[in-house]
């Protein structure tokens, strides 16, 4: 049987200095692993760390928290085949991570396909080991002190137990870090003798490692809607203190926490269209993946479906969209999407990467590796709005 498997990827990614565009590649998955268990009675979310095959090498990547139900509820074990929807190409102590933030499972047969070796080591002109039975445990993080960008000595002086690399004074100076988030926790709430507060925690990463960031009460209102997982920030003005280990399972020696001075904006990219006429989505492929634009003709109400796979509810909510060739097209909205989606003043939306679906004829749907701009800046939008 022909391997699945999409070739040549791993060696791609090992290579790449960024994460390719419209690269949607079909890998098995070799081994799945808790990783870094906080200790017993701490609230932290379990991560996971992932072996991906293209067959010929193997890489390892990590599992967006989004997506532990797939562990959890077995939809994600040894040999599973999968489509990569939506993932990032981190950097991490000079090791490449893949953070995988949407993906598909495909039909196989379960048999593991060729005998893979570590990228890393081939790559490094050492012999390659052929790949375990389990994920290393090894963790990529942060050296100490990575969120400062003060220069530090040329080598460290002072006492002869480790004080960590010496600073001059002339090299201290606010900071600014530019980071992922890979983990956002859920708000949790406290009361005790001391009064009542709440509290969220982020992961944060770059190319040279990660850090646990948290705030408290009212930079949960003022952070929290906005640090979304998967997206990047610039990130100033926070203090930096000594990690707690029995509350995080992030491998840094230090981590932030966000104050009422604290800045956190959006690093927003261009995003890049391929619109598709609706007259023209006849032409595509059921399955395919799409990008349109349209004025929102009408916003049904919010309804729930029970999921085969888990038997668990998820919200979904119709919006009906029209554009300039006078077509119209149902595209369905799920989760936390359709939830916030009350749009009802015909506002131009751009959708990127959204599913084409042959139910009740050509019919589009949003999932999580897929975006939504509303009344974007962009020609077709001013187009739509002249209409």
């Amino acid at each position: 049987m022909a391997s699945p498997l999409t070739a040549g990827f791993c060696q791609r990614a090992h290579t790449a200095s960024e994460t390719p565009e419209g690269v949607e590649p079909v890998l098995q998955v070799l081994s799945v692993k808790r990783i870094n268990s906080p200790a017993s009675g701490a609230q932290a979310t379990d991560r996971y760390r992932v072996i991906l095959s293209d067959g010929e090498y193997f890489i390892q990547s990590m599992l967006a928290t989004q997506l532990n139900h797939l562990v959890e509820n077995d939809e994600l074990e040894k040999n599973t085949v999968i489509k990569l929807t939506s993932f990032v190409i981190n950097t991490v102590q000079n090791r490449k991570l893949i953070i995988i933030l949407a993906l598909e499972r495909q039909n196989w047969n379960g048999q593991k396909v060729g005998n893979p070796v570590n990228v890393d080591q081939r790559a490094a002109g050492g012999v390659a080991s052929p790949a375990p039975e389990a994920a290393p445990v090894t963790n990529g993080a942060a050296s100490r002190g990575g969120a400062s960008n003060a220069r530090p000595a040329a080598a460290p002086r002072g006492p002869s137990r480790d004080m960590g690399p010496i600073f001059p004074i002339e090299g201290l100076s606010p900071w600014t870090i530019k980071a992922r988030v890979t983990q956002k926790s859920d708000i949790k709430h406290w009361s005790n003798q001391r009064g009542e507060g709440k509290l969220f925690s982020v992961t944060l990463m770059d190319e040279t490692g990660e850090i646990r960031a948290t705030g408290f009460n009212d930079q949960v209102d003022a952070f929290y809607q906005l640090l979304e997982e998967g997206k990047v920030f610039f990130i100033s003005k926070a203090r930096i203190n000594i990690a707690k280990k029995q509350f995080s399972n992030v491998n840094n020696e230090y981590e932030i926490t966000f104050e009422n001075q604290t800045e956190i904006e959006p690093s927003v990219p261009e995003i890049k269209y391929n619109f598709t006429k609706l007259n023209d989505l006849e032409s595509l492929q059921k399955d395919a993946t799409t990008d349109v634009i349209g004025v929102v003709q009408e916003v049904h109400d919010l309804g729930q479906i029970t999921s085969k796979a888990t038997q668990k509810p998820f919200n979904k909510r119709d919006i009906q969209l029209v554009d300039q060739s006078g077509q119209s097209v149902r595209l369905t909205l799920w989760g936390k999407t359709a939830e916030n989606f009350t749009h009802y003043d015909h506002p131009v939306v751009a959708f990127k990467g959204v599913k084409v679906s042959d139910f009740g004829g050509r019919s589009l749907s949003m999932f999580s590796s897929a975006t939504m701009a509303i009344n974007p800046n962009t020609d077709e939008a001013c187009a739509l709005r002249g209409w």
